[in-house]
């Protein structure tokens, strides 16, 4: 058995309205510097086809949730709720 934490991935699927677009990008590169000073890892992509579909990777060992930390917990609902609406998955590391 390994000693290694259980890792998680949250998948965060978003629909950036070309208005917000400045916001989200200012917002997104804060919660991404916030993730990764826990030692976790955070990556955007965007749609080749749809400039404005956005999919969100934040990748962590499963105590250091970015859920659970209150900055990068209210930069999550202010994405939510201030640029657009996302839908998440929660993926486990298989072992």
């Amino acid at each position: 058995m390994s000693s290694r934490e259980e890792r998680r991935l949250l998948c965060i699927r978003r629909r950036v309205p070309e208005e917000r677009e400045e916001q989200y990008r200012m917002q997104w590169t804060e919660l991404a510097r916030i993730v990764r000073r826990s030692g976790s890892h955070a990556w955007r992509f965007v749609d080749p086809d749809d400039s404005r579909e956005r999919l969100e990777f934040l990748e962590y060992e499963a105590i250091n949730d970015p859920r659970h930390e209150a900055e990068a917990s209210e930069l999550l609902s202010r994405l939510d709720t201030e640029v657009a609406h996302a839908s998440i998955e929660e993926w486990l590391e298989e072992r």
